[in-house]
């Protein structure tokens, strides 16, 4: 008469991970594994031209179609830092034509877009202020933009379609408008405070025919 077999009982949660272990079934097990994912490259590449070395070129070309469109379509068009209170004001713009500001404080939040997919390229007149600010949207202002911080800056971006549209893209720049407060108002301006001491910016030179502009 056999002796009927007794089923082995594992609890995996008494059982001890062994991270020395598992290294040395990985390293026991590299020839394997390598010649498992060289099938699978050589199966999802089989019908490309250049086979599994695409991984590595589909990235590179990705990089160099996005530096193309963001250094000649979305151009850099300007950068200044601002000091509270004051008001923005922008031109209509074709609706064609992309153009943003982004505001970004001292913690390098982006803390909001004035611009073709949030504002629209109508014309609009914006206040920034400061996290102590109380007072009420003044009239002729279409929204108040509030920052964390009482030091901001902001980036502005303005599409270039072709060479022959820099001119137009020069006078979109021109246009764009920022005030004190006081200034908008007619009213007296509030005391200056001091000035922190803030390293300068250094901006880089501009070689002959660049169309970046400090």
């Amino acid at each position: 008469m056999s002796t009927p077999e007794i089923p082995i009982l594992i609890n995996s949660a008494e059982s001890k991970f062994s991270t020395r272990k598992e290294i040395r079934e990985l390293l026991d097990s590299s020839n394997l594994l390598w010649n498992l994912v060289r099938r699978d490259l050589t199966v999802r590449y089989k019908r490309s031209v250049i086979g599994f070395f695409w991984t590595m070129l589909h990235p590179l070309i990705l990089m160099v179609i996005l530096t193309i469109v963001f250094a000649n379509i979305f151009r850099f068009e300007g950068i200044e830092h601002y000091d509270f209170l004051g008001r923005i004001s922008v031109p209509e713009l074709e609706p064609e034509r992309f153009y943003h500001f982004q505001f970004i404080d001292l913690y390098t939040h982006n803390f909001h877009y004035i611009g073709t997919l949030t504002t629209g390229n109508g014309a609009g007149k914006f206040l920034i202020a400061g996290p102590g600010w109380k007072g009420k949207k003044p009239e002729g202002i279409d929204a108040v933009i509030l920052s964390e911080t009482d030091y901001m800056f902001f980036v502005v971006r303005t599409q270039l379609f072709a060479p022959d549209d820099l001119e137009r893209v020069k006078a979109i720049q021109d246009s764009y408008n920022v005030l004190p407060l006081s200034v908008f108002l007619g009213t007296e301006a509030l005391p200056a405070g001091e000035s922190p001491a803030f390293p300068r910016w250094a901006w880089p030179i501009p070689s002959p025919g660049s169309v970046e502009r400090p």
